[in-house]
């Protein structure tokens, strides 16, 4: 399937196909212009330079001063920021900065106290912590930033991995019916996402300017904790997997896959209700809204399991991507001011009378407390009652544990909302000016 087809028109704005791509490493460049200098690249070229010297000597003359029209532009004042004179690659920039800058990747270690007989794991009695942090700015000058913990993930031992072997010879089945979806999913996951709500590249620029800011939050995030967690992937495990495409050349869990298609469906749900619920005085009500985020949702959890069915992820690295996406889509609502809706579609307002923004949460995925014989369930993990994409806090594996993985987490929630993490982050000019605008575009 092309981007063309399935978005409309490639155009200067930037290719759509590299939302999603697992190839264009911080494919940064390729987001609104064809190059990080812009547009004016596609025609110079060394006679052109020539040409443009002698038009300039031909028809200037005298320097006459600056025009009487010149403006002077303004600066960023604490309540509104100016995006309009930056090219769309120039924003993305910006809009990476506003993200990635308020966050930290550290570590920490949890000793735990073993029953008998204890598992036979290297990680035995020790949990290791790979944490992503936010900060907040304070207005307290000892003190300038405040620190909380947005994502926390611990791996799962081996015989967990070794369990979810099996999960995976079933799923092999099914590769031939999925093969078209596998194959076209590998370089984008966009074209999956765009049918639910008739997105187009060409008319819904500012839509797909967000996307592809949650699709690079999500990335390179996804990879510093791949890195940190360096699972071993199911082909490394048994010569039985066979995949069916290349295996990536990192870590397994998370699925990067889930996690940027979680990210990009919360985003692109919330972006197009917002239009719906607060630009169109036509539309009664959205209360049903939620059979959109269900089949968003879906598409995320569809992307994530033809990733186990190709032979490149085990279902508990779908399981810890959707959260993670899900996660980060939600602070990325926050940190852009996004409108808190309730179920109806009403602004949330406060004391007085002022919309509220979205607040987000901490969410710690613990690898220990997931079962291996579990296969990945999104309706386990995913609410979407309320119309916008979250996640269930405080989620158990189904099965019950083997003893011969006994361990003081086995049974204990493996996706869990971490006590007091609650929050909403300080808005982002950039952020907030973008966000808006994607959400102007879905006035009927």
């Amino acid at each position: 399937m092309s981007i063309e087809s399935t978005l409309g028109p490639a155009t200067t704005e930037g290719s759509f196909g590299s939302v999603g791509s697992v190839g264009s490493v911080g494919s940064v460049g390729s987001v609104g212009s064809v190059n990080a200098h812009g547009m004016q690249d596609n025609f110079v070229s060394d006679l052109t330079v020539d040409g443009l010297i002698m038009q300039r000597d031909g028809i200037i003359g005298p320097y006459e001063g600056t025009p009487a029209f010149y403006g002077k532009r303004p600066q960023e004042n604490g309540r509104r920021v100016q995006i309009d004179y930056m090219s769309s690659a120039v924003r993305a920039d910006v809009a990476d900065f506003e993200l990635f800058s308020r966050l930290i990747f550290t570590t920490r270690v949890v000793e735990r106290e073993l029953r008998s007989p204890p598992p036979r794991d290297p990680d035995t009695g020790r949990n290791r912590y790979f944490d992503v942090l936010h900060t907040t700015p304070t207005p307290d000058a000892d003190c300038p930033l405040s620190v909380g913990t947005l994502i926390s993930m611990a791996r799962p031992p081996r015989g967990a991995f070794r369990k979810q072997l099996r999960l995976l010879d079933a799923y092999a089945e099914l590769r031939s019916e999925r093969r078209a979806e596998i194959i076209t999913q590998v370089p984008t996951i966009a074209p999956y996402l765009a049918p639910i709500v008739g997105l187009r590249m060409d008319r819904n620029l500012w839509t797909v300017e967000v996307l592809n800011l949650a699709f690079r939050f999500a990335r390179y995030v996804h990879m510093r904790l791949k890195a940190a967690l360096n699972c071993v992937r199911p082909a490394e495990m048994s010569p039985q997997v066979q995949p069916i495409i290349a295996t990536p050349g990192h870590g397994s869990l998370p699925s990067g896959h889930a996690t940027e298609a979680f990210a990009m469906a919360t985003i692109l749900n919330a972006v197009v209700r917002r239009g719906y619920a607060l630009h169109n005085p036509r539309v009664a009500s959205i209360a049903n809204w939620d059979r959109y985020a269900l089949l968003f949702s879906m598409v995320a959890a569809r992307v994530g399991i033809n990733r186990t069915i190709a032979g490149v992820h085990y279902p508990v690295d779908t399981a810890a991507g959707a959260m993670l996406g899900v996660a980060l889509g939600q602070y990325m609502l926050s940190r852009s001011g996004a409108v808190q809706v309730d179920a109806g579609g009403e602004p949330v307002k406060d004391d007085d009378g002022n919309p509220t923004s979205v607040a987000f949460s901490g969410w710690e995925f613990d690898g220990w407390a997931y079962n291996g014989l579990d296969d990945f369930e999104r309706p386990l993990q995913i609410d979407v009652a309320k119309g916008d994409i979250a996640l269930k806090p405080d989620v158990h594996s189904p099965t019950k544990p083997n003893c011969a993985l006994s361990h003081p987490l086995i049974g204990g929630p493996f996706q869990k909302q971490i006590a007091g993490s609650t929050a909403t982050a300080d808005t982002s000019l950039v952020l907030k000016e973008m966000f808006d605008r994607a959400t102007m575009e879905w006035v009927l």
